[in-house]
């Protein structure tokens, strides 16, 4: 009696069952109040990967997350340190940090509460792996270092025609406070070769180490 008062007063307090193809633990009712379940399932059965997992990566996921794909490979092999945790999207406890876990599992187990279909995978990316890693995939976001390999590999994804956005930032100190700049680069089948993709220059200034949560989000925003 008394639940059925509950349910009768809150509709959410028994959520409906969710249909045998979503990825989500529960329905995605956020989509259904603003009417765009249409255009969530444009995504359906889509796989992404996103090659890195620092701050600008782990926002994409979340942001990815949050839609119908139904695979998210991560691919990294660092470790999620304590500097980390002040720019990467959530709340990681002290034991989390002290851990020293890979980025990978970290985010897969984070998500693994709210979707199905995160993947870690504890590896660099390089030229030898990235057709195992990469083929087959709908779509990547590249977030990785500012390294010759990653510029090797981005190579190889436009010379197969992946899709894919490679992002970048860069937040110098001046006695006025931060300067920064965010990059976002499309890379399709279509895109001009004079576009570029600024991968494995030493003095790029989107190579410069300061970061910040507030640029990572931007920067995933705009990549997503």
């Amino acid at each position: 009696m008394v639940q059925a008062e509950v349910t009768s007063i809150d509709p959410v307090a028994k959520l409906p069952e969710i249909e045998e193809w979503s990825p989500f633990h529960y329905r995605d009712s956020a989509s259904v109040r603003a009417g765009i379940s249409d255009l969530n399932a444009m995504l359906r059965g889509q796989k992404i990967a996103i090659v890195g997992l620092g701050g600008t990566g782990s926002y994409i996921l979340d942001l990815i997350a949050k839609t119908e794909v139904s695979e998210i490979h991560l691919i990294d092999a660092d470790e999620f340190l304590h500097h980390n945790a002040f720019r990467a999207r959530g709340a990681a406890s002290l034991a989390q940090v002290v851990r020293r876990g890979k980025k990978v599992d970290y985010f897969a187990e984070m998500y693994a509460h709210f979707r199905a279909g995160v993947i870690p995978h504890p590896v660099y990316v390089e030229t030898a792996n990235a057709p195992d890693l990469l083929t087959g995939m709908d779509f990547i976001f590249l977030t990785d270092e500012n390294t010759d390999e990653v510029a090797e590999v981005a190579q190889w994804m436009r010379e197969t025609g992946m899709p894919f956005i490679d992002v970048g930032m860069g937040i110098s100190q001046t006695p006025q406070g931060l300067n920064g700049t965010v990059r976002t680069t499309l890379i399709t089948a279509e895109t001009p070769p004079i576009i570029t993709v600024p991968r494995g220059v030493a003095d790029d200034e989107y190579a410069v180490n300061i970061q910040v949560a507030e640029a990572n989000a931007l920067n995933a925003a705009l990549a997503v």
